[in-house]
Formats: structure tokens, C-alpha cells, sequence
């Protein structure tokens, strides 16, 4: 069987694209642009926190990093398909179409052979940063299946989570797709010895219930405490943990009611490195880290009043 695997995996690209969609769920999709640009467009599942919302997509490029963060939804009525900016609302959106192998219209419960975005080019273009920089320019693509994603066999699990985040500390979760989330004030990141690397300083979101119960415990000191706020960030452990940072890192920035910007890793460092009054929110800021094993996955900015 592992032979038979081996020979689809080598000839898969000589195979229809139909049939190497076939079958393949939609969340675990992912399609290539058709000007062979190096885009990708990917599935995801979604997060949970809201009914409509059924997947997540990410448009990325190994140079550019990650152009879109959007969730997939159906319009209400007429049942169109629409990536919406994640966390920014449905004011802004982009529909979405699928096609099989002959173009005809195709109802995406699985992946499609082939899939349209509209308007992408025009909002990349008008995007973050200086007017027209973008090089490769995304333009407006056809998008081609090109790989299903393979997952772990019971990787929504406890057991399966607990066995691949082995010992977490209480700052840090497990994700739904397996990853080791956690937030902190980031102290350091570049080059070292050949490899990528980043120093972060984890902080803990504790609700007002889990803040009471520390300082009744003694585990917080009440008059540092701020238990009325409805959530109240703590740094208990000043240990400074430093991961290995992967090659296609993805780097986001998180504000309220606007479209999520990205960075690429040349643009994160260049931060750290000529700090400035206007980037100071960003290297003084509060980070979530997303992490497989010991390396850095994602980095991710968030707002904090």
C-alpha cells in the first residue's frame, strides 16, 4: 500500500484534475493560481465561533506571505458562495465560484476541479503599502485543485492533542487543527546560526471568574489584580522561550473593524531591527505565536485596548 501511495503521489500531477479533486472535503482543499504565479488558496475548518461561517481561506505566496485571511459563508437568499475579510465584518466580500473539468457551475460540498474569486486583483492592488508595489501581482486568477491535506487520524481529540502538545504550560491550547497557541510580548527574533528564531515572554487572558480564583488561592497578588475588568492579562513566569521559526511563517496583524494586514518575515524583522514611533504598537505589542513542535507556524498581532 505505501509503494501504491508513493506512485500516485509521483504521478499525481499527471493526473485530470478532476479526479484528484474527487472526493477531497472542501476545508481540506487547496488550489494553485493558473498563471503559475506561486499563489495558493487554502481551506480550512472553521474556528466554531460562529454558526455561519463554515470554512476559513488564506491566499498566500512564499514571497509575499499571506495576502488574505477570509471566512467562507453563504449569502442569505440567493445562496451565493462569500469569502468574507475574517474579523472585519460582511461589509466588504468577495464571491466566490466553482467549476468542474468542463466549467460547468459545480455545488462545492467537495473540492472543485477549478475556482474563481472575483475582484481579488483590485483589492490587492488597492491593499496595505505603497500603491502598486505588489510584485508578483495576484491579478484576478483561475484557481486549479492541486492537493488535498492530509490530517491525522483523530486529530480533534483530546488524547491525539494531548499526545502532540505533550506538557503545556497554563498560557498555552491546543488548536482545532493541532497547533500550540499562545500569547506573549515577543523579545527578540532573527538569524541565528543559519536558522530562523523568536524569543517571546507568554502572558496569560484570565476571565474575571479565573482572576477571582487565583487571588483567593494566593496565587495572585490582590492588589495587582484588576478582577473587575472582563479580562485581565498576567505575566507569572518570566522565562523567555525561543522557537525555531518556519520557512513559510505566516504573519498577520489583527485591528478592530479593518481588513487584516500581512507581513512578510524580511518586513517583521526590519521592525525589530530600526524600531520607529509609528511600529511601536507592533514591537510593543501583544503577539499570539501558533506553533507545531518547535516551530513558529504563525505570528499574530493583536489589538488590545
Amino acid at each position: 500500500m505505501r509503494y501504491f501511495q508513493s506512485f500516485l503521489f509521483a504521478t499525481g500531477l499527471a493526473l485530470p484534475v478532476a479526479v484528484l479533486a474527487q472526493g477531497c472535503p472542501l476545508e481540506r482543499s487547496a488550489y494553485k493560481d493558473m498563471n503559475g504565479r506561486g499563489f495558493v488558496l487554502e481551506f480550512a475548518p472553521a474556528p466554531g465561533d460562529s454558526a455561519t461561517v463554515l470554512y476559513t481561506v488564506t491566499i498566500k505566496h512564499p514571497k509575499r506571505g499571506i495576502l488574505f485571511d477570509f471566512d467562507f459563508s453563504y449569502s442569505q437568499g440567493i445562496g451565493e458562495s462569500l469569502l468574507t475579510p475574517r474579523g472585519g465584518g460582511n461589509t466588504e466580500f468577495h464571491r466566490i465560484h466553482f467549476f468542474d473539468e468542463k466549467l460547468k457551475s459545480f455545488d462545492a460540498e467537495f473540492a472543485a476541479p477549478y475556482a474563481f474569486v472575483e475582484g481579488l486583483g483590485f483589492a490587492d492592488h488597492y491593499g496595505k503599502g505603497e500603491l502598486g508595489s505588489r510584485e508578483p501581482a495576484l491579478g484576478t486568477p483561475l484557481w486549479k485543485f492541486s492537493q488535498c491535506k492530509a490530517t491525522q487520524p483523530d486529530e480533534n481529540s483530546t488524547e491525539t492533542k494531548s499526545k502532540e502538545a505533550g506538557a503545556l504550560s497554563s498560557a498555552e491550547s491546543v488548536t482545532d487543527d493541532g497547533r500550540i497557541a499562545a500569547f506573549g510580548q515577543i523579545r527578540d527574533l532573527g538569524i541565528k546560526d543559519g536558522r530562523r528564531y523568536l524569543n517571546i515572554d507568554y502572558v496569560e487572558w484570565l476571565s474575571r471568574e479565573e482572576c477571582e480564583r487565583r487571588v483567593k488561592s494566593g496565587a495572585l497578588d490582590p492588589d495587582e489584580a484588576e478582577c473587575d475588568l472582563d479580562f485581565h492579562i498576567v505575566n507569572q513566569n518570566e522565562r523567555i522561550r525561543e522557537f525555531g521559526v518556519a520557512e513559510g511563517v505566516e504573519i498577520a496583524i489583527q485591528r478592530p473593524s479593518r481588513f487584516p494586514e500581512t507581513l512578510s518575515w524580511d518586513e517583521l524583522s526590519k521592525i525589530w531591527r530600526h524600531r520607529e514611533d509609528d511600529t511601536r504598537e507592533l514591537w510593543d505589542g501583544l503577539w499570539q505565536i501558533r506553533r507545531r513542535d518547535d516551530k513558529v507556524e504563525r505570528i499574530e498581532w493583536f489589538y488590545t485596548p
